[in-house]
């Protein structure tokens, strides 16, 4: 299935949040210690696609702060 975008959108997953060193993580878990993690995912579906960023903020921390 060729989804227009699809390419870009899984690439833009990974340097957002595939790897310890990719710029979300680098941000959040790293420099500002705000999160224990953080995942940016991209689904391809038939129809409607799905990209998604997930964080777990660090104990004393909100998610209105992340």
């Amino acid at each position: 299935m060729n989804t227009p975008g699809a390419a870009e959108s899984q690439l833009l997953a990974m340097m957002l949040g595939g790897s310890q060193t990719s710029r979300l993580v680098k941000h959040l878990v790293v420099e500002q210690q705000l999160c224990e993690s953080v995942e940016a995912n991209f689904e391809k579906r038939r129809g409607q696609s799905l990209f998604s960023i997930t964080a777990t903020a660090q104990g004393g921390h909100s998610a209105t702060e992340l």
